[in-house]
């Protein structure tokens, strides 16, 4: 018995956001369970050209502080 491994999932930034859509409601009209985790990258993906689209507009604007502090919110950490 041989398995397939799964085609390798790009890079969120590999694919716009509206070819993550369309994977998304390709998975969607075959019945793909919400489990399965080609439904989580793809909502992985869109997340992040959510926060992406935000950033690019308001990024002029922060503060060094303000930056500093998004950076360790990204990064896993707290203040």
């Amino acid at each position: 018995m041989s398995t397939t491994a799964p085609a390798p999932t790009p890079a969120s930034y590999e694919l716009t956001p509206g070819q993550w859509s369309s994977k998304l409601a390709a998975l969607a009209s075959r019945g793909v369970s919400e489990t399965d985790p080609r439904v989580r990258w793809c909502r992985e993906a869109l997340s992040y050209w959510r926060i992406r689209r935000v950033l690019d507009v308001e990024a002029p604007a922060l503060s060094s502080a303000d930056r500093a502090d998004l950076q360790l919110r990204l990064d896993g950490g707290r203040r």
